[in-house]
């Protein structure tokens, strides 16, 4: 029989949504948030307020994911929040191996195979959960793929669509203009549609009420009062190091500030997809070690562009594998998981921004090849 590594890679992903479906289908309940998403779908059908500012662990997404969820919140229960995985499966699946196509190679296959399993660590427990991560890991994969082709309305619509799934797909946002000029038009056109939507759905009024209660609810989270965030702080936290709030801003604006500066310095001096893996690793590395709201199942976020780096590059492949392995650290059980969670993913995490600074210093014209 021959081996036929592409079939398999699509196999192990519907295998992986039959199994997350079966799990959900078991226990609607329990480990989710969509009931939030459910929730939130419905409040805007009926008018009611999507946010409350004293909440703690309730809906943060924009409105306009409340209209993006509700075909799935019309749908009874289980299966309203199985077709929500199973489309936001495909969509980093697909978005996965648009990565893998970025450069001719007779080895398309065996590498998106490769990538397959180096996703999928990071994947399932995200997918059990439901959270809207997922799809945002993959459309920002689509985003830097269409970018790579200079495909510049495609590229604003994914990008645009990646910030409705979530706030966070607005780091990429801001820093494609830098590297892709042309994005930029098609971009703030999308961006404007955005805006605009809620508005064609439900009356004004509810609309701008909507956008106060959101900007009220985030103000109120910043910063997180639990001790339950992966990002660097939360890192320092869980190891004993407590930083003072100003502190810990003080090094989100620098990061950002940093992270930047060496998009928009390297942009000009690499070809592709060197240059699309690289934003999407930039992006990836700032939301989880700066944003102050990642979670364990975030990372998800950061597993393709340590993938797509894994399977393009050469040295040091082995550290990157086991980057991907430890961002799936909760497949682990016990005892690792207890012991690392809230600091291993962010320890990775600056790992791999490491290597993605080392690439940026050699700004090699050979690196495309290389990747």
């Amino acid at each position: 029989m021959t081996f036929r590594p592409g079939r398999l890679a699509w196999f192990i992903w519907l295998l992986g949504a039959l199994l997350i479906s079966v799990l959900v289908w078991l226990q609607p309940l329990e480990r989710t948030v969509t009931p939030i998403y459910r929730s939130a779908a419905e409040a805007w059908v009926e008018r009611a307020p999507l946010y409350t500012p004293e909440q703690l662990r309730g809906y943060y997404n924009l409105p306009q994911f409340a209209l993006l969820y509700r075909p799935f919140a019309a749908l009874p229960v289980p299966v309203g929040a199985i077709l929500w995985r199973i489309v936001s499966l495909a969509v980093l699946a697909t978005g996965v191996r648009r990565l893998v196509l970025l450069a001719p190679t007779d080895q398309a296959a065996r590498r998106w195979l490769g990538a397959t399993l180096l996703v999928l660590p990071a994947t399932l427990s995200a997918a059990r959960n439901g959270q809207s991560n997922l799809l945002l890991a993959g459309l920002m994969c689509h985003a830097v793929s269409a970018l790579a082709m200079s495909r510049w309305w495609r590229a604003a619509a994914l990008l645009t669509l990646s910030l409705a799934s979530k706030q966070l797909g607005l780091v990429m946002i801001l820093l494609a203009p830098f590297g892709y000029r042309r994005v930029a038009g098609p971009l703030a056109g999308g961006l404007a549609l955005l805006f605009l939507l809620p508005f064609a759905a439900a009356p004004a009024a509810y609309v701008w009420e909507q956008y106060g209660l959101l900007a009220d609810t985030m103000t109120a989270q910043a910063p997180a009062p639990e001790h339950r965030f992966c990002d660097f702080n939360g890192a320092l936290h869980t190891l004993g190091i407590h930083l003072p709030a100003a502190a810990a801003l003080a090094i989100r604006l620098a990061a950002a500030l940093l992270t930047l500066a060496v998009w928009w310095r390297t942009a000009r001096r690499i070809a592709e997809p060197a240059r699309a893996l690289l934003l999407l690793g930039l992006a990836a590395v700032y939301l989880m070690l700066f944003n102050p709201m990642t979670e364990t199942n975030s990372y998800v976020i950061l597993a393709p562009a340590v993938a797509a780096f894994a399977i393009w590059r050469g040295p040091p492949r082995g550290l990157l594998i086991a980057i991907a392995i430890g961002l799936g650290s909760e497949n682990l059980g016990d005892p690792i998981f207890p012991l690392t969670d809230l600091w291993l993913k962010a320890v990775l995490a600056a790992v791999f921004g490491v290597l993605l600074l080392r690439e940026v210093h050699a700004a090699d014209p050979a690196l495309p090849r290389r990747l």
